[in-house]
């Protein structure tokens, strides 16, 4: 099931500031698990309502895991968890200081981080800019044994920033009602399936 991160929605704001949804942009960002030793997070964006409503990819990480890891801690943290904990919420106070979203997660180790604007992906202290529909930006990791000081980018490429409808959520409004349909259950199935359909990337994903 795919995990939400950091969203944000400016659609969503101008509405509770009595703007029209319609008329607005908005994007987010979510993450999960494809098994235990792949995990993603992607950017998207959307804009429109309803039967005009429109979304597209615009980054997906793929952070592949040197062991099998979840995203749940058994017990108490170990004493290299907490560092993990302590070391995302240091980059994360940091990333807010410089106005940029977050992703990744720090529930085990090693630590996922990247930032982001509405125009630039940073990573492992490199810069990618965000591409425009009809490409989204892919970038593939692999995480080191000791934090995100280890971890290396493995590939950069693109794919196309289309996704089947159902596997986006939806807003429509009934009256003064705000309505919400989630989006597809197995939209980790989706988005591997997705990225399995690009030949190279594919030979990056066990």
């Amino acid at each position: 099931m795919a995990l939400p991160m950091r969203i944000f929605l400016a659609a969503i704001l101008l509405v509770l500031l009595g703007e029209p949804l319609q008329a607005q942009w908005g994007g987010g960002s979510s993450g999960g698990r494809f098994t235990p030793t792949l995990s993603y997070s992607y950017i998207d964006g959307h804009d429109g309502e309803g039967e005009l409503e429109r979304h597209w990819l615009t980054a997906i990480i793929v952070w592949r895991d040197p062991r099998p890891t979840t995203d749940m801690i058994p017990g108490p943290p170990s004493e290299m968890q907490r560092q993990a904990i302590l070391r995302y919420r240091a980059l994360e106070a940091a990333a807010q200081d410089a106005h940029r979203y977050t992703l990744g997660g720090s529930r085990g180790t090693p630590v996922r981080w990247a930032e982001y604007d509405g125009t630039t992906l940073y990573i492992l202290g490199r810069r990618y800019a965000l591409p425009l529909p009809p490409v989204a930006l892919v970038v593939v990791v692999d995480l080191g044994e000791f934090g995100d000081t280890t971890s290396t980018i493995v590939y950069r490429g693109t794919i196309p920033s289309t996704m089947p409808d159902p596997f986006w959520p939806r807003h429509w409004k009934r009256g003064d009602t705000l309505m919400t349909y989630p989006g597809a259950r197995d939209k980790d199935g989706m988005l591997l399936a997705h990225l399995r359909s690009d030949s190279t990337i594919a030979k990056l994903l066990p």
